[in-house]
């Protein structure tokens, strides 16, 4: 008799970074069932240093910010540990109101990967949160690129511009932020800060 044994090659040839990154796209995406199984088969390989991490993100999922902290070790974030441990560090740090470190953290990630338009995004935010509008308005202009159809973008820079009494570019950024379609909530929102900027 012949038995047939079916195996299962969807994660068994990849190597462990590929995996590691698949988990790390399965927490991005929300999949967390999928991270936990992927961190389980990192750990059943051996590659302690990897699951840690992808634990680590795991935790920020959860919103165990100061837990998740304790993972993401910066001594390694090195080559595809990077991305992921500076990403979720810099959320945590913000979440937990440490804004000067989640600064430092989330600019040495936009300054290694300035493409990643969620990266600029959460910069953006940081600077917001600590004040620094001019910073803001300049990883604004840096995300408006990245994302051109982006509502997002356009809509902060014209609250920060609103606030700095800038009524004339106000109105420009919230004009292009209607044309970009944002949810019906948010364009009543946008058309009453347009509407203000308009009258100033």
């Amino acid at each position: 008799a012949i038995v047939v044994v079916f195996v299962s090659h969807s994660t068994s040839q990849l190597t462990s970074e590929e995996l590691f990154l698949n988990g790390v796209d399965a927490v991005e995406r929300g999949e967390l069932a999928a991270a936990r199984s992927i961190r389980q088969e990192l750990m059943d390989r051996g590659a302690d240093t990897e699951a840690r991490i992808l634990n680590g993100g795991l935790l920020a999922a959860g919103s165990q910010w100061s837990t998740s902290l304790d993972l993401l070790d910066p001594s390694v974030a090195q080559g595809h540990l990077r991305r992921p441990v500076l990403s979720w560090a810099g959320r945590c740090l913000l979440q937990i109101r440490e804004l000067g470190r989640a600064e430092v953290v989330r600019r040495t990630l936009v300054s290694e990967f300035p493409e990643d338009s969620k990266a600029v995004r959460m910069l953006a935010v940081t600077y917001y949160d600590l004040g620094a509008m001019h910073p803001a308005l300049d990883v604004l202009e840096q995300l408006k690129k990245l994302e051109p159809g982006d509502y997002r973008p356009h809509h902060m820079s014209g609250v920060i511009q609103l606030d700095f009494e800038q009524f004339k570019q106000a109105a420009v950024d919230f004009t292009e932020a209607l044309s970009r379609k944002p949810p019906e909530s948010t364009r009543i929102e946008i058309s009453k800060d347009l509407a203000r900027a308009q009258i100033k």
